[in-house]
């Protein structure tokens, strides 16, 4: 009988596994090398393999038919495992599986879907090319992210702009369909009165919900720690080992936790700022770059809600995101950060998301921390501590978020 203790290590095994597989390699011959570790699992597994052994789909094809469409996921393709979708495969030499795909969007999509609503003619043809994408698949958009984000908006009544994007959506939702010489014509077919009435309905849901205002803290943890990640690095900008340190030290002490994946966030733009067009607003201080710290922390924190709602997928089904963009933005930071793996133990409630190089990173972070840190951070009595107590609260983090904000502003 496995303890639970003995399935988190088979689970990182697992990972390593993972992380070290040639992503051009066969998806069959990882599981194949050691098919015990994988055993209870269930994962999707970016690859850029064109043998195609296993449940796969092809998410640059999905990139190609809807250009506004931007993929969560590294590779070109997707696949999945869990036991029985390979012992079906192995046996059958097919499987059916659940694919549920999430699209999400920007603020210029929120924008287009406002004036099309409004019966007005959005300058970029793509628009409606996602319209028609997605009405012909009968996929819809997912409004939490879009939420979470103008939640503070939501309750200002001199803002409409977020209510009406969620009206406008809720139209799109009911939405008649006609096909035309030039495609699909979809048009709004509630009036404004009822599609405001469900977006009302659906603002008040969100309001209610416990986890919101817990992804409302999270998402300003992130903000906080790369807010004195980018302190750190404006006065010190060569030494990534002194900054990762002191991060990991600030981390614990004003977090109350070992936030391992905003860690990474931050030794990213330590390490490799240059690299990336996502971190160019802030690789020098000026009046915009605190906002655009803000805006970039949001962006990230989509990889982290990703999380959330890959949790609560049902058990026979895959999460698929997409964010829906007329920029490169959201592209800029999945190279930045690109994601290889979503591996989820379902019996013990526990899911990690590995990116491409976290083992470098991993390698970095074991170099840069003191031997006392490593200690604080690996002792089994005080990480269950840590775990046990509450995170700090959304007004100490607003205090600290203030504190920094007006150092950097000096």
């Amino acid at each position: 009988m496995e303890s639970e203790a003995q399935r988190a290590i088979r689970f990182n095994a697992a990972l390593n596994a993972i992380g070290h597989h040639n992503c051009k390699d066969s998806f069959k011959s990882l599981i194949d090398s050691a098919p015990h570790l994988f055993r209870g699992f269930r994962f999707a597994y970016s690859t850029n393999n064109t043998k195609l052994d296993l449940g796969f789909t092809s998410l640059s094809q999905i990139e190609e038919d809807c250009p506004t469409l931007n993929k969560y996921y590294s590779g070109s393709g997707l696949l999945v495992y869990d036991d029985d979708i390979y012992e079906t495969t192995v046996t059958k030499g097919k499987v059916e599986y659940l694919l549920l795909l999430s699209i999400y969007f920007d603020s210029n999509i929120a924008s287009a879907f406002r004036i099309w609503e409004n019966g007005g003619k959005v300058s970029d043809p793509r628009f409606y090319q996602l319209l028609e994408y997605v009405k012909r698949r009968n996929l819809s958009f997912d409004y939490s992210f879009f939420i979470l984000e103008r939640m503070t908006e939501l309750m200002n009544t001199q803002n409409t702009h977020p209510f009406e994007t969620i009206r406008a959506l809720k139209q799109f939702d009911y939405a008649t369909i006609k096909e035309t010489d030039n495609g699909l014509l979809v048009t709004p077919s509630l009036d404004n009165g009822e599609a405001g009435r469900l977006a009302t309905e659906t603002m008040s849901y969100f309001a209610r919900q416990p986890w919101v205002q817990e992804s409302i803290v999270r998402q300003k943890s992130v903000y906080l720690i790369m807010l004195k990640a980018y302190s750190l690095y404006l006065m010190n900008k060569k030494s990534i080992d002194q900054n990762l340190c002191a991060l990991t030290k600030f981390c614990l002490d004003k977090i109350g936790r070992f936030a391992k994946t905003e860690l990474y966030f931050a030794w990213k733009f330590f390490k490799y700022r240059t690299k990336f067009n996502f971190f160019s607003p802030i690789n020098s201080l000026t009046p915009k770059s605190l906002k655009a710290l803000r805006g970039m922390c949001w962006d990230l924190f989509f990889l982290r809600h990703q999380e959330t709602i890959t949790s609560a997928v049902p058990t026979d089904g895959f999460s698929v995101p997409f964010m829906s963009s007329l920029d490169n933005k959201f592209v800029e930071l999945t190279k930045a950060c690109p994601i290889r793996c979503t591996l989820m133990d379902l019996e013990y409630d526990k899911m990690h998301t590995l990116y491409e190089d976290e083992f470098e990173f991993a390698e970095d972070l074991n170099a840069a921390l003191s031997d006392s840190l490593k200690s604080e951070i690996t002792n089994p009595i005080a990480a269950k501590l840590r775990a046990q107590r509450p995170l700090t609260t959304e007004t100490t983090i607003d205090q600290e978020i203030e504190t920094l904000s007006a150092e950097l502003a000096c």
